[in-house]
Parts: C-alpha cells; structure tokens; sequence
C-alpha cells in the first residue's frame, strides 16, 4: 500500500480545487506555515489542521496527532459544549465555554471562534441574544479566520471575471429557466402554483433532463452570438433530493461557458452553501425571499413546523452574508400585502445594519402579492398604487428595485419616480411576458414551455413542446391595450397597459374594473399632488422673478 502523507494530501486537494495557498490559508495560518506542512517540514496545531481539512470539504476524523495536556482537555470540553446545546443545557453549557475559553490561546483564531459560534447558539435557546446581536457574533467568529469578510476583495472578483462567461460578449439574451420539480417544502399563504391541486411534484427525470440540456446545446451552436443562460425555478429546485440534478446542471454551465440563476425560497441554502461556493463561476445569481426579518414564516409556511421560526430566518441570512462575501451575486425578493407594508422600513434598516445594502452584489426587489388567476382569492392584496406611493414617503437605496408596477407603470415613469424597475416591457405591454424585447423560457419535467411565472404547471397555458424545432419557430405576440376592442375606447386611454392577459381571459369585466380603481387611486395619492406640487414650484418661480424686476 503507498502511503500518503498529510500534506500531500491537502496540497492534492488543494490543487484540484484551483486553490492558492493564500486562499486556503486565509485567517487560518501563515502561506509559509501551509508551505512547510505541504512539504513535510511542519505539523501546525490540530485546530488548524482540522480547519484546513474542513475548508478543503475533507473529513478531519481521519487526522490523528499528538496533543498537549491543554488540547486533550480543550477537546473533551468542545464535545461537551455541544452536547449542552444539543440537550438544550443552556448554564451547564455556559459553564463549560467559561472553561473553555480560559483554556485557550487569545490567538487560536479556530479556538476562539468556536467559542463565539457556541455562544450564539446556546443563547438563542434563552432568548439572550436578539436575532441582529446573534448575527454581530457570528460575524465577529467568520472573521477570525476570514479577516476581510463583507469587504470585497479582488482575489475573488477577478476569479469571477473571466471571459468565458461575459455578460456584455452580446447585446441579445436568451435564458432557458428548468423547473426541475414542482414539489416544495412550503406552502406559502399566497401562492397561486402550490395552490393547484393537480400538479405532479416528481423531480424531472435523467432523461428529460438530458433532452433539455442537449437542445439548449445545439440551439448555442447554432446561435454562437447570443447569450445563453440558464436558471432554476420550482417548487423548490434546491430540495435536497435534487442534489444530483443541480450537479448536472452545473456540469453542463461548466462544459458550456455559461451561467446559472437560482430562484429559492433559501431553506436548504445552507446545504448546498459549499457547492455553489466552489462553483461561484457558474452561478450568475441567487433569489431568495424574506417577507418580513421578524414574522417571515407568517406568510411563508413551511410543511415542516418545526423550521417556523426566527431562526430559519436568520440562518439564511448568514448564508446570505457568505455567498455575497465569495462574489456570488443575491438578489433578495419581499412580497408586499397588507400584513408585512409597514415592515418594508425595517427590512430596511435591518438589511443597512447587516452590510448587505452596502455590497455592489446584492440587491433587493419589492413585489407585490397577487391573484392573477383569481384562484386563491388570498384577502390581503394591495393595489400597486398603495405600495407606490409607500415607497416614495422615504429615499431608497440605487439597489431596491420595484418589480409590481403594471397599471401605474407608464405614468410612474413620466412623472420620473425612482423606480429602478429592471422588467422589460414595450410601451403599452403589461408585462414583460407578452413584450418581444425578452427571451425567456420556462421549460418543465414534462417539455411544456412557458413564458409567465404565473403559467408555470399550467399545461393550459403551455407555449409549445420543448423541442429544438418549435424554439427556433416561435416568435412571442406582443400583447398590449391595443389587442382589445374594449380597451380602445376606454378612457384611461391604455395608460393601464391593457391589464394582464391571463386576467383578461378568466374574467375580463374583473380585471378592467380593478385597472380603474388602481389607476384612480394613483391619480388620487400621486399623480394629482404631483401637478400641484409642480403648479406651486412654477408660481413661486414666477414670483421670484417679478420680484427681481421690482
């Protein structure tokens, strides 16, 4: 049998990973004490060893070393503190962390983080710690060992900057979004897809997998001036049992040059944390969605009561933090009704205190709970004028984004309200769905291709069988106000931007009558105290002015 020493081992691996010796050893050790170990000149401390072992995704129950007194003890005591937490032991717990921390060396950084870490986690059990002190703390022990998290650092971005997978290699873009199930861990009070009792939630077979990535293949050969990107939707696409899917998928962006978007409700975000940190080069995005710091779990529910807490909340946040810390571009969704709009400031000044508005690579879009389908017939909707004119009480950051205007949408914009709407529309479409400047396509488990995410398991509703032949064949149907008859004579005169079209098909009398009541309201709370804010601006100026003639 060869034998392998240790530090071939991690050299190995780090290697295969693509890994300098700075990156592994960040926060960890020195890169010569790394050099030494990997040449056999020196064996560090058995904490940095297993932190080395763990960043490298190895197991550190294979290592076996000499310990002092101190480290046996350090190492009993770290077996017991653990216990306590997970006995729910809280003083006995505390006890033993005093004990532990008066055993370890102030510069064991790995030492002293695990005391913060168990810290944190012993205390949310008796409340002593907010959910904010809670994160500060975790904070305080990511940075033991990496000392720039949350400040951007050019390691990482120019890691990410590679020409194989440029955003601006072509103006014209093309994204094909699988969703790889309709199962999902939650039932979220306000959902329109989950609320469909028909939907089959199996996972998308090897098969039609590999039918779907081998026509996105040929359709980037033959289209070698697009952009084609990829992206994941559901149900939930990162339910564990997925795992093996989103590797090939990952596979395929690697093979291909391309990119990933995943659209999640982020609670097994942890899980797959490691995998898309070593993948940040074909990630393109994340998308999860928090309603409310405090009550998130009110509205999005999840099948699992025990994971309805405070806690799920925060544990996605600190993934958060790390995925914006390695580069990874998150895109954070709220949607609004009439239990959470007045939470959106504090979601706010949370998101300011977490360091998350203040990173170029994470952005939070505001949506708006609706009915489309009039199926849910969820009570608790709000007209997009009422979040509008919220939204425009106090300043917003340049990264939140509005991603509800519709019927306020063309006024909103001539009246230059600070909207940072990123949604590609024509001038009198409603959305960007039935507007020809966007190529999206949702294909599923079952080769049924949508445009809207509204549509989505709707067979119904269905564009075409997902085939090589109907995708070069399809051209999108601009739909806008002048599409119906009805709308020509109306006398909002298509500012409404004809209403939704899944809306107009089910109840068309509905539709328009609520496009009045938002479009009324807007000109009530907006657009009408906008003109006289303008007429007095005038008046005023007119004075100044004849007063400087006097």
């Amino acid at each position: 049998m060869k034998n392998v020493f240790l530090g071939e081992y991690v050299k190995q691996r780090r290697l295969d990973l693509g890994l300098t010796q700075e990156q592994l050893c960040d926060g960890i050790c020195e890169p010569m004490t790394l050099s030494r170990l990997e040449n056999g000149k020196q064996t560090p401390s058995r904490n940095r060893i297993n932190a080395l072992l763990q960043r490298l995704g190895l197991p550190d129950d294979r290592y076996f070393a000499l310990l002092s007194k101190n480290e046996l003890e350090m190492e009993a005591l770290q077996k017991e503190i653990v216990a306590c937490n997970v006995t729910e032991k809280v003083p006995e717990g505390f006890e033993k962390l005093a004990q532990f921390e008066k055993l370890a060396d102030p510069d064991d950084q790995i030492a002293q983080q695990f005391a913060l870490r168990s810290r944190v986690l012993l205390g949310r059990l008796d409340g002593r710690y907010t959910p904010l002190e809670q994160i500060d703390l975790l904070m305080q022990a990511i940075q033991l060992t990496v000392p720039r998290f949350g400040v951007s650092e050019e390691v990482y971005h120019k890691m990410l900057d590679s020409d194989e997978t440029d955003s601006n290699k072509s103006s014209e873009e093309v994204t094909f979004i699988l969703t790889i199930t309709y199962k999902c861990n939650m039932h979220c009070t306000y959902c329109y897809q989950q609320n469909d009792k028909t939907l089959e939630k199996k996972l998308i077979s090897d098969e039609t997998l590999d039918k779907i990535l081998s026509i996105i293949a040929q359709y980037m050969e033959a289209n070698p001036n697009k952009t084609v990107r990829l992206g994941l939707f559901g149900g939930e696409p990162l339910l564990i049992e997925n795992e093996k899917v989103i590797d090939k998928i990952l596979q395929f962006c690697k093979e291909h040059k391309t990119t990933v978007h995943i659209t999640t409700n982020g609670s097994f975000l942890s899980y797959y944390l490691k995998k898309f940190i070593i993948n940040r080069r074909f990630i393109s995005g994340i998308y999860p969605t928090i309603d409310s710091m405090a009550l998130n779990y009110m509205t999005r529910y999840d099948l699992d009561p025990s994971r309805n807490n405070t806690n799920e909340t925060f544990k996605l946040l600190c993934c958060i933090k790390t995925l914006l810390h390695y580069g990874i571009h998150v895109d954070l969704g709220t949607n609004i009704d009439r239990h959470n709009h007045k939470e959106i400031w504090n979601t706010l000044d949370d998101l300011k205190k977490l360091q998350l508005l203040q990173d170029k690579n994470f952005a939070w879009t505001i949506g708006r709970v609706d009915d489309r389908l009039y199926e849910t017939n969820f009570p608790d909707i709000m007209m997009e004028s009422e979040i509008l004119a919220e939204l425009q009480s106090k300043p917003l950051p340049d990264n939140v984004h509005a991603a509800f205007l519709k019927t306020c949408y063309n006024f909103a914009d001539k009246m230059g309200l600070k909207l940072n709407l990123r949604e590609h529309k024509q001038t009198h479409s409603y959305c960007w769905s039935t507007s020809s400047s966007s190529n999206v396509f949702y294909v599923d488990m079952n080769l049924k291709t949508y445009r809207c995410t509204c549509t989505v398991g709707r067979s119904r509703y269905s564009l075409f069988d997902f085939s090589y032949e109907n995708l070069t064949n399809y051209r999108p149907v601009a739909v806008t106000c002048n599409s119906y008859a009805e709308c020509k004579d109306c006398k909002i005169g298509g500012f409404c931007g004809g209403g939704c079209q899944l809306s107009h098909q089910i109840d068309f009398k509905k539709c328009c009558t609520y496009e009045e009541e938002v479009f009324s309201h807007f000109m009530k709370t907006l657009f009408i105290p906008y003109i006289k804010s303008k007429y007095n601006e005038v008046n005023q100026n007119e004075r100044k002015a004849e007063n400087r003639c006097t």
